[in-house]
C-alpha cells in the first residue's frame, strides 16, 4: 500500500502535458485525503485488535463460565447422592433401633405379663389361706359356742 509520504515525492515528468502547480496541487490534496485514510485504516486496525482481543478474552471466560457451571452442577449432583446416601443410612439406622426398641418392649412386657400372673397366683392363695384362716377361726368360735352351750 503506498504512504501519503510516497505521493509526496513521487515527482513526475514535466513537459508539454499537465500544468506542475496543478499536479502538485492534486498530489498535495490526494495526499492530505490519504493520509487521513490511511489515519483512519490505521486507527480502524488497532480498533478492530483491541476488540479482536476482547472478544477472544470474553470466549475464554464464556469457556471458563460453562467449565464452572458444568462443575458445579456435577458437584451438585454429587453431594445430592451423599444426601440420599446418608439419609438411606440414617433410616436405615433409625429403623433397626425402632425394631430394637419394640423388641426390648416386648420382652418387656412378657416379663412384666409373667410377673402379673405370679402376682395373681400369690393373691388367690393369699386369699386362699386368708379363707382358710378365716374358716378356722371361725370353726373354732363355732365349737367354743358349742362347748359353751353345753
Amino acid at each position: 500500500m503506498i504512504t501519503p509520504i510516497e505521493i509526496q515525492s513521487r515527482m513526475l515528468k514535466t513537459g508539454l502535458g499537465y500544468q506542475k502547480k496543478d499536479v502538485e496541487e492534486f498530489i498535495n490534496e490526494i495526499s492530505a485525503d490519504f493520509e487521513v485514510l490511511f489515519k483512519e485504516n490505521k486507527e480502524n486496525k488497532e480498533k478492530l485488535k483491541v476488540l479482536a482481543n476482547t472478544l477472544t478474552h470474553y470466549r475464554d471466560m464464556e469457556r471458563e463460565m460453562q467449565s464452572t457451571l458444568e462443575l458445579a452442577n456435577k458437584a451438585a449432583l454429587e453431594i445430592k447422592d451423599a444426601a440420599k446416601r446418608d439419609a438411606k443410612i440414617i433410616e436405615d439406622d433409625a429403623i433397626a433401633k425402632a425394631d430394637h426398641i419394640l423388641e426390648d418392649a416386648k420382652a418387656q412386657i412378657e416379663v412384666l405379663n409373667q410377673q402379673m400372673e405370679q402376682i395373681r397366683i400369690q393373691h388367690n392363695d393369699y386369699l386362699t389361706k386368708c379363707r382358710e384362716f378365716v374358716s378356722e377361726q371361725l370353726a373354732g368360735i363355732d365349737s367354743e359356742i358349742d362347748r359353751m352351750n353345753r
